[in-house]
């Protein structure tokens, strides 16, 4: 297999793309895109996938590859309570990629951006020994922006759904591949096409009422400790609160893995963890579950088991340079 060339190839992803949003006053075809923001403060943040480490093809379909790597993008501006408006995408592309394969990657990407009103403005088409997908995402502000450090003792800790889905779907995928869809499409979908929280975001960051946020990428873990060091606090988090479905609980009894290990420290469930005041006479208008609550400093990040004891919790997750790949 192999492509009909660059510019035959940038000329079809234009046709798909179609016509831009009035924001877009040049988008794919010149040197650069020509765009508008509304607001001052520009929101930008980037993401890579590599073939072999973050995605395997053996049991992912393009449009499911497109979706995700505009999904994770979307998911860090979610994070700080922005519109994700214009995205750049670069793609490596080994000669085992056809047309076909890079069309369907793109109806996944625009399906999902299209949601968002985000413009797919351009990019870059290289060979490669092995897809690569590099997004950049530019943003803007839907309101105020929602940083990880405000998080003060005496607030409370959240997620905007439940943990260890992802890591439960890419266990079964590993085990038994796309045949894994009949008995646990839950899980699988989970972690081949997470949806991002942008809605979510906003809507919470309109209260008033949170004061620290961030998307649980890299595992629920890791976070903490993120959150923690930028906030300057110190958090305890109960193993009874966190949620874990049903199906993520199956899974790892099948398996033989640990569920609360996964929603700790399996990563890519890119929900919300935030930190919020306590308030009686307001109630958060998404669905969440609290999770912990925000102490000093000197506490560090504590696990509190669901027999009492309190035991430090590492930051464990994903690690780009760790000897892990999938």
């Amino acid at each position: 297999m192999a492509t009909s060339g660059e510019f035959v190839l940038i000329e079809k992803i234009r046709e798909l793309l179609g016509p831009p949003s009035s924001r877009v006053a040049i988008g794919v075809g010149d040197d650069a895109a020509v765009v508008s923001l509304s607001r001052n403060k520009c929101l930008a943040t980037v993401d890579m996938m590599v073939e072999g480490v973050h995605f395997d093809l053996s049991y992912t379909l393009p449009e499911e590859l497109g979706h995700k790597a505009i999904a994770i993008n979307f998911s860090d501006v979610a994070a700080m309570a922005g519109q994700p408006r214009y995205a750049l995408v670069s793609l490596g592309l080994p000669s085992s990629v056809d047309d076909s394969f890079v069309e369907a990657f793109y109806t996944g990407m625009r399906r999902l951006a299209v949601r968002f009103g985000t413009d797919i403005v351009g990019g870059n088409l290289t060979r490669a020994p092995s897809l690569v997908i590099d997004v950049t995402l530019l943003g803007e502000p839907a309101g105020s922006l929602c940083l990880r450090g405000g998080a003060k003792p005496g607030d409370l800790l959240a997620v905007t759904g439940p943990l260890g889905a992802s890591a439960a779907g890419l266990a079964c995928l590993r085990r038994w591949g796309r045949a894994a869809m009949n008995e646990y499409q839950e899980l699988v979908v989970s972690h081949l096409m997470p949806f991002p929280r942008v809605t979510e975001a906003q809507v919470l960051n309109s209260t008033g009422l949170v004061t620290a946020m961030i998307d649980i990428s890299d595992g629920l873990s890791s976070e903490l400790h993120h959150l923690a060091k930028a906030s300057g606090v110190g958090i305890r988090i109960d193993e009874a609160s966190i949620p874990v479905t049903p199906a993520t609980r199956k899974a790892g009894s099948v398996l033989g893995d640990d569920p609360m290990a996964w929603a700790l420290g399996g990563g890519e469930d890119y929900e919300l963890l935030f930190a919020f005041k306590p308030s009686r006479s307001i109630s958060l208008p998404v669905p969440i579950t609290v999770i912990g609550e925000v102490m000093g400093p000197s506490m560090g990040v504590v696990f509190r088991r669901e027999d009492g004891r309190e035991e430090p919790l590492p930051a464990r997750g994903w690690d780009h340079f760790a000897s892990r790949g999938e």
